[in-house]
């Protein structure tokens, strides 16, 4: 008993002295901090922000672009994603129409039909692009030690 008559409650006086500074506050690692409310709002604001636009992006790349055409000897399809996938796969097929005038065995105005005609003949002049292409051609068969042969093709034509 205490000097008022009643019994003391040890409850409220282990929680007073452990947790808080006065015998009815809350204990400080459960206050509400304004700064910390604010942040993890922004955060969340963000995430949602971000999955909108993940959405939005997904659901623009739903549709591919595809693409198939015949060139150097063989059916290449390319199927693209995103926004720009129809003027990207465009620009892909340029390209690949341009090297297979330049370098493709199979027409007879290229760079390799020209290399192949005077073959053990006569030195031919090729462009920059041609000559770092056969370059790193080679460098890829000596490397793959006789691998990868840039010079196979009299073997396997006909």
């Amino acid at each position: 008993m205490n000097q008022s008559g009643s019994k003391p409650n040890r409850l409220k006086k282990a929680f007073t002295g452990f947790f808080c500074q006065g015998p009815f506050e809350d204990p400080p690692h459960y206050r509400p901090r304004l700064g910390r409310v604010a942040i993890l709002g922004g955060l969340c604001l963000l995430a949602l922000l971000g999955a909108g636009a993940w959405w939005d992006s997904a659901q623009t790349a739903a549709a591919p672009a595809v693409s198939t055409q015949f060139i150097m000897d063989t059916f290449v399809e390319q199927r693209l994603y995103g926004r720009q996938a129809q003027e990207a796969a465009a620009r892909i097929n340029d390209a690949l129409r341009e090297f297979e005038e330049e370098f493709s065995a199979h027409r007879e105005d290229s760079v390799v039909a020209q290399i192949n005609r005077a073959a053990g003949q006569e030195p031919v002049e090729v462009s920059q692009r041609a000559f770092d292409l056969l370059s790193r051609s080679r460098r890829y068969g000596e490397e793959s030690g006789g691998l990868f042969d840039v010079t196979i093709a009299p073997v396997t034509s006909e």
